[in-house]
Formats: C-alpha cells, structure tokens, sequence
C-alpha cells in the first residue's frame, strides 16, 4: 500500500513538499490519514474546501478510492 502511496504522492509534491511539510498547499505530515482521506474524497466529490480547490479538484478527480488512502497512508507513515 505504502508503495502506491509513495507513486501518486508524486503528483502532489510540488505543493504538499517532498515529505508533506507544505508549501503552496497546506502542510499534509501533521494531520492524520484518516482526515486527509476525508479531504481527498470531499475534493473528489466536488465540494470547495478552500481557496486551492480549483488547483486540487483536477488532480482528485482522476484518482482512485485506493490511490487517495494510500496517499493518506504514505504521507503519514515513518517511510
């Protein structure tokens, strides 16, 4: 699971960091994988979160239910 975490999380490391510190987006490493799979899933189903919905939505939608709780997985785990 944490490999295809580590393989969609590609997609996300201009904004979120290489280890999910944050930058243009918010910082991911703080929060819990149960509350960042919530978030993918709220962005996948269309809802605006923030002001960077526009920039996340595209990305969310063309992800998998299992690609979005790996990610969760990845960016919370030791690595």
């Amino acid at each position: 699971m944490l490999v295809l975490g580590r393989k969609a999380y590609e997609n996300c490391v201009g904004c979120h960091g290489v280890t999910g510190e944050g930058g243009v987006g918010p910082r991911l490493n703080s929060q819990s994988a149960e509350a960042i799979f919530a978030k993918l899933k709220i962005y996948k189903a269309g809802e605006r979160v923030g002001p960077l919905t526009s920039m996340m939505a595209p990305i969310v939608t063309t992800m998998s239910e299992e690609e979005m709780h790996s990610i969760a997985l990845y960016i919370t785990s030791d690595k």
